[in-house]
This record gives C-alpha cells, sequence and structure tokens, in this order.
C-alpha cells in the first residue's frame, strides 16, 4: 500500500484511516490528514480501490477495518485490516508506506463467516507484566452462537510479522456470550487499561429494532484482562471503574436465602429504568438459581444459573416487545435449526434465551446492569460477559428469586439508581 505523496506526515498532524462505500464495494480503505486536531477537517481524501492489495486472493471484495498501533519492539506501526475470513497485517516505518506482512484466520474459530472489525492488545496474563500475551479481537458476521454478528477472539504471540495461536483452529472464544455485542472497538489514550466499547445490536435485526431516532446504543466500557482456567488462557470483559460515577443512590438489601421464592416489590422508587445490581451469592444445595426482572405488566427477563448443566442463561423471550425478530434477515450462510437448537426456548431471532458455559462453584460474584433497552450482566469480575437488548414498555422494577432443588442464599445485595 503506498499513501499518496502529498499528504505531509509532519508534527502536528492526525492521520485517519477509515471506511468508504465506492462503485464496486462498500468496503474500501481511505486516508485523510490534518492539522487541526480539535475539530478534524479532512485535508486529503480518497485512497484508490487498489491501493490496500490483499495478495492470496484476486476476487477479495472486502477489505477495510484498519486498526493501527504502534509496535515498540521494531519501532514501526501494524496495521490489521478485515480481509475476508481472515484479517491481514501491514507494517510502516512513517505511516505512508504499508507493506503486506502476514494473514491469519483462515479455518480458525467460528466457521464460516466475515472476519470485520479486528483490534490486537498485548496484555498480562493473571497481571504479571512477565508473562503477556496478546489477544486478537474479531467481529464476526454471521457466526455468533446463537445466530448473525458476535465478537470472538484469538489468544496467542505476535512477533512483529504474524500471529500464532495459541488454541487449534476449531477452538472458539467469545468476548460476549449475549446476542448483542458487535463491533468492538478498543479506545485509545486509556493509560495502563485497555477499555473497549461494543455496540448492543446484532446484524439480523439491526435495522428493524422498535427505536426511534438511532438503532439502539454503545454496550457500557469494559477493561479487558487475561487470566488463566483449567490450564487455557481467557479474556475478561469487565465493567470499567469509571461507570461507578453513574451511581446516583445505594439501595442495600438483607442477606436472604432462597428455598422456593422471595420477592422484592420495589427495586427504586421513582425507577426511570437505569439501575446496577450487585450481588453475591451462595450455592448451597441448589440446583437452578436466579431471579427475574419483571413489570407490572408481567414483562420480564430471567436470568439464572443452571449448575446441573452448567449454564449461565439470560431468557428474554417476554421481555417486552419482541415480535419484531420474527422479521429478522439471517445471513444466506446462517443455518437456522442451528440458532434453534443452540439458544433455548427458541421463538424467533429475537425472542430467545442466550447462555454462557460456567464452573460449578460454592460462591459467585454477579453484576447486571439494566437500561431502558439492555441488560448487561457479569460473572465474577467479566469472566463471563452477556450482552442483550430488551424493549419493556415500563420499566422492570420488581424481583423475584427463585431457586430449584435446594436453598441457595444472597449474602450481598446492592441496588444502584444510575443516572448522569
Amino acid at each position: 500500500m503506498r499513501i499518496a505523496p502529498w499528504i505531509k506526515l509532519g508534527k502536528g498532524v492526525l492521520l485517519a484511516l477509515a471506511v468508504s462505500c465506492g462503485l464496486t464495494n462498500c468496503h474500501t480503505s481511505d486516508a485523510s490528514g490534518t492539522t487541526d486536531t480539535d475539530k478534524f477537517r479532512p485535508a486529503y481524501h480518497h485512497i484508490s480501490p487498489d491501493t490496500l492489495e490483499h495478495l492470496f486472493s484476486d476476487d477479495l471484495k472486502d477489505f477495510y477495518a484498519p486498526k493501527v498501533f504502534w509496535y515498540a519492539p521494531e519501532n514501526k506501526w501494524v496495521m490489521i485490516v478485515s480481509a475476508g475470513k481472515e484479517v491481514s497485517f501491514y507494517d510502516s516505518g512513517n505511516q505512508k508506506d504499508w507493506d503486506y506482512m502476514s494473514s491469519f484466520g483462515e479455518g480458525y474459530g467460528a466457521q464460516p463467516c466475515q472476519f470485520e472489525y479486528p483490534d490486537m492488545v498485548e496484555l498480562p496474563v493473571d497481571g504479571d507484566m512477565n508473562h503477556k500475551k496478546w489477544a486478537l479481537i474479531v467481529n464476526v458476521n454471521p457466526g455468533c452462537y446463537f445466530g448473525g454478528s458476535g465478537t470472538q477472539y484469538f489468544i496467542g504471540d505476535f512477533d512483529g510479522t504474524k500471529f500464532i495461536c495459541d488454541n487449534q483452529p476449531n477452538v472458539t472464544k467469545w468476548l460476549d456470550w449475549g446476542k448483542d455485542h458487535y463491533v468492538t472497538a478498543c479506545l485509545s489514550d486509556t493509560g495502563e487499561r485497555t477499555i473497549i466499547v461494543p455496540w448492543m445490536n446484532n446484524r439480523q435485526y439491526c435495522h428493524i429494532v422498535p427505536t426511534g431516532q438511532s438503532r439502539t446504543a454503545n454496550a457500557l466500557p469494559r477493561e479487558l484482562g487475561l487470566y488463566t482456567q483449567d490450564g487455557d488462557i481467557y479474556l475478561s470483559a469487565a465493567p470499567a471503574a469509571d461507570t461507578k460515577a453513574l451511581r446516583k443512590e445505594t439501595k442495600k438489601i438483607p442477606a436472604f436465602s432462597v428455598t422456593k421464592e422471595y420477592h422484592i416489590d420495589s427495586l427504586l422508587s421513582e425507577n426511570e429504568g437505569a439501575y446496577e445490581l450487585s450481588l453475591d451469592m451462595v450455592t448451597g444445595k441448589a440446583e437452578i438459581m436466579g431471579f427475574s426482572l419483571f413489570n407490572d405488566k408481567g414483562e420480564k427477563v430471567d436470568i439464572y444459573l443452571n449448575l446441573p448443566e452448567k449454564k449461565l442463561v439470560m431468557d428474554r423471550t417476554k421481555s417486552g416487545i419482541v415480535d419484531f425478530g420474527k422479521n429478522s434477515s439471517p445471513h444466506k450462510m446462517e443455518a437456522h435449526e442451528r440458532r434453534k437448537t443452540i439458544s433455548i426456548n427458541y421463538i424467533n431471532d429475537f425472542a430467545l434465551a442466550t447462555w454462557a458455559p460456567v464452573r460449578k462453584e460454592d460462591r459467585y460474584k454477579l453484576g447486571v446492569f439494566v437500561d431502558k433497552c439492555s441488560v448487561e450482566i457479569f460473572l465474577n469480575d467479566g469472566k463471563i460477559a452477556m450482552t442483550n437488548l430488551v424493549f419493556p414498555t415500563e420499566p422492570y422494577n420488581r424481583m423475584c428469586f427463585y431457586s430449584k432443588g435446594g436453598t441457595f442464599s444472597v449474602d450481598s445485595f446492592n441496588v444502584y439508581r444510575l443516572g448522569l
């Protein structure tokens, strides 16, 4: 790739690489440069469609979503670009002249799917700064475990030229186990932290969600980390500490036990629909332990642990407005029957329950963020994250805990009203 020589990259110049829509292809990469960093006014525009050239496929049409980072060991810039069903790596010493290095992804992870919006970061494993691994984040469509779009990742090493994955090609690791986590991007200038922000939606139904002037919103910002479990390395995504600034009121619920049911008739007075739940739950002898968030109209979201099946489940089949899901637009490569069998309580592509594999433990720490059209849950500090849209006609302000097979207890339970 060669960026036009008339782009002068001196001190104080901001260069942006972006996606544009051409006459023959809606995914090409362009560059713009400016010295005005307060108001970005593109001084230079279109790069010819063939400036980024994939070396392995002459008929590749999707080649876009560049992400650039500084690779200090070799004093160079590295660019990752979506390239069909894989990602390609380029390097540059001056951000103008880019050379192809390698590609990764063919046959890896969820298949078949389009690799989109890649990102890659180096993180310490279990907080050990002397033991680091690279996490390659890839958004896919289709390929989501429950249909449509989603975000998977790969853990491995990067030698400055190529990414070497630690796992076999058939291993798929999901950054989020909900159905509305897509176009995940890492933020810049966050210091020692790696913060991501996903878009809450799914390509199956993003164009028909029952919203007004938007197509929903971004999810909460999340801090990434690497942890080991059962001899493998995984990526955690916990709510960024900055979200605590949204807490405007705290309601402490005394500890209680659940044998069959335990009701909370009002979570917050004048509840406008935005709140956080923080719970510490002790398993006891329960086989199924969980709760319903519901309103006076009977609209509800169920969140529960099925311990014999080792699943964390979020069920939105009766969450409010759900019928639009029958008009979804699955990708032509997607197997409809697979979506039905993998999800729980499948009614349509929106009205279903998503689930994540969990280990049976004596205690679980659960964080739940509820907003007007979303429920985001984080188990054990983000080792499991699950993000789903919901469209209730009034806020969920009541709660019913339930247990099957035995008693469990809630040792700590705080409700936080959220606001700006």
